[in-house]
């Protein structure tokens, strides 16, 4: 996830710094855009992985209800949310997040002043 939320970042730092650039919002309206769009786009996944590892957690200690005791459900269970981590498109995330994000800087500052 910290991979993915550097990759994030920096491609949404950059798309600011153009906008700066180019005269079309000061830094800190960028940098404000910028950070608000990195919380819009990342929060989710990010919080899923702090509520799965506690899971992943409960399963390796044969506490989490959906598998208990059963070795395959375990086996399933830590399967299924691995590949939700490794499996993530790194290039969908940047190209959605840099969506948002120019669609936020398109509207100029007043638009940006509302996040």
């Amino acid at each position: 996830m910290g991979i993915e939320d550097s990759a994030v970042m920096a491609e949404l730092l950059d798309l600011a710094q153009h906008h700066v650039q180019q005269g079309f919002l000061t830094a800190a309206k960028a940098l404000e855009a910028a950070f608000g769009t990195f919380d819009a786009c990342r929060r989710e996944r990010t919080q899923w992985l702090v509520k799965n590892s506690r899971d992943a957690a409960a399963i390796y200690q044969w506490r989490l209800p959906e598998a208990g005791r059963d070795a395959e459900k375990c086996r399933t269970e830590l399967d299924r949310r691995i590949k939700t981590v490794w499996n993530g498109d790194i290039n969908a995330m940047v190209r959605e997040a840099k969506e948002e994000l120019g669609k936020r800087l398109d509207g100029g500052i007043d638009s940006v002043s509302k996040l």
